[in-house]
């Protein structure tokens, strides 16, 4: 706890490993998405080559169809991880230690020699996680907030408080 009592300083390292939860997160309900679309693709295409009584093809219909949509969602899931690599390589300020001051005002978040102040209606979501808060300021833009960031259990629990006394209960899923 930063020796002011209404505040809370979190601070870190973003590791690769966190970053990458971080975009499995926000990229869980497109590859649910993309699945459901290539297995509904693929349930068409086997009925295009795939013929005879009804019993006997809708296994086959289905176990090719999931077949498919296995392998593409896998493949579109390595090429995401090798985007999150490049990016997390080429964003040397994600690699610095971040500094948060958390307050009833907003954050202020520091890297280096940046300052980045955020007031509570900036942020349109904060989502909690087993391991991270995610805080977005757009549909793809916000903080990322480990947990270990956090001296105590007692920083996290007043971090949760001051998110949800300060933001719309709609915009918070926190546990």
């Amino acid at each position: 706890m930063v020796p002011n009592e209404k505040e809370v300083l979190a601070k870190g390292n973003l590791t690769f490993e966190d970053y990458k939860k971080h975009n499995l997160h926000h990229h869980k309900k497109m590859m649910i998405g993309y699945f459901i679309f290539v297995f509904l693709v693929g349930l068409w295409l086997s009925s295009l080559f795939i013929t005879g009584g009804l019993v006997a093809v809708i296994p086959l219909y289905l176990f090719f169809s999931t077949l498919i949509a296995c392998f593409f969602t896998l493949v579109l899931a390595g090429l995401l991880h090798l985007r999150v690599r490049k990016e997390y390589s080429s964003d040397q300020l994600l690699q610095n230690e971040l500094r948060y001051i958390i307050n009833e005002d907003g954050i202020n978040s520091k890297v280096r020699k940046s300052n980045t102040y955020f007031e509570w209606n900036d942020f349109i979501a904060v989502l909690e996680h087993e391991d991270m808060f995610r805080l977005y300021t757009s549909k793809n833009k916000g903080l990322v907030i480990p947990k270990r960031y956090f001296s105590t259990k007692e920083d996290i629990i007043f971090f949760k408080k001051l998110v949800t006394r300060n933001m719309d209960s709609k915009k918070v899923k926190i546990h």
